[in-house]
């Protein structure tokens, strides 16, 4: 940590997906260390288990080290701990980037508001490593009128057409989805407009035959050209390709059957009960909004943690446990 990129993220994965029992005793050694990358840590194992640390958690937030402050931030909103609302709402413009975007994003998860999605405003706007998250976050949290405005300031703003799709289905606004359907036609935009399309309709593509044969010549992802310095993978990879015609019957039939005037999430209201259907049966991106958005409505409860081994998960969604 600190020298290998990324290496934070990995080694905390690793203290995620253990065993509870694996970490016994390590995590109180962890917390009561006097180097900051050990606490650190610490915090980042109770977090991904979702274990409240208790009184150690406030005073991290004081802490120099930004990435400790920022992982003690992040966990306050993770874990419910809305005895340190005002705790985030005072530190939103301190620090570097991820303390900023970490204070205001656990600001509004543990009921922060207008403050909150103020500042996550201004970082959305912002160029920079949180800017989509901010965006996905702030959309997430407002009501409908609040987010059909702020697709309109992307607009405005000529932000790329892809960040607007993926937005409108982050606002859950049903009448944008004749405008998803004609950027299906674009091979550029199709997967993930029918991903935003889904989103809102809850119609899943391939199940229902609504997709299509994929063009002969796509463009994304690493490419066979020694010269092309371009590895990145598509990240459309997995998504299916839609057969616009099919999607444009399916939506004149089924239009009516979605709720108007509220949010609309996976082709219903964005009640507590859809979202537990979606952490049920949703796909894993699915699940993770489902996650943020009970959490929106139950400031005090834990954030899901749909990243954690299967098992988990199963139980404490009261499903059947499947070990292979």
């Amino acid at each position: 940590v600190g020298v290998v990129p990324d290496a934070e993220r990995a080694l905390a994965s690793g203290c995620g997906w253990v065993s509870p029992t694996t970490l016994r005793g390590l995590i109180a050694e962890l917390l009561a260390s006097s180097d900051a990358t050990q606490r650190w840590l610490g915090i980042a194992a109770c977090a991904l288990h979702r274990v409240d640390p208790g009184a150690v958690l406030s005073p991290l937030i004081e802490q120099s080290s930004d990435l400790l402050r920022a992982r003690a931030l992040q966990a306050a909103g993770e874990l419910g701990r809305v005895d340190l609302l005002e705790a985030c709402l005072s530190r939103m413009d301190e620090g570097d980037a991820a303390c900023r975007y970490r204070a205001a994003a656990s600001a509004l998860l543990l009921g922060g508001g207008m403050r909150a999605a103020r500042a996550l405003q201004t970082l959305a706007q912002e160029p920079g490593p949180f800017s989509r998250q901010a965006l996905q976050l702030l959309l997430l949290h407002a009501d409908l009128a609040q987010a059909r405005a702020l697709v309109r300031e992307l607009i405005a703003r000529q932000v790329p057409v892809r960040l607007v799709i993926q937005a409108t289905g982050w606002a859950g606004d049903v009448q944008a989805v004749p405008w998803l359907i004609q950027q299906m036609a674009d091979p550029l935009h199709a997967r993930v407009a029918g991903e935003a399309f889904t989103l809102l309709t809850g119609a899943d593509l391939a199940r229902l035959d609504l997709e299509g044969p994929a063009p002969e010549t796509v463009e994304g992802g690493p490419t066979e050209d020694a010269d092309d310095d371009n590895v990145d993978l598509d990240p459309d990879e997995s998504l299916p390709w839609p057969d616009v015609a099919r999607v444009q019957t399916w939506w004149e039939t089924n239009r009516s059957r979605l709720p108007a005037g509220t949010r609309c999430f996976m082709g219903g209201a964005a009640d507590e009960a859809q979202c537990q259907k979606v952490l049920r049966d949703g796909a894993q991106r699915q699940r993770a909004i489902a996650a943020v958005l009970l959490k929106l409505m139950r400031p005090e409860s834990a954030l899901i943690n749909v990243a954690a081994p299967a098992p988990r998960q199963q139980r404490l969604l009261g499903l059947p446990v499947k070990v292979s």
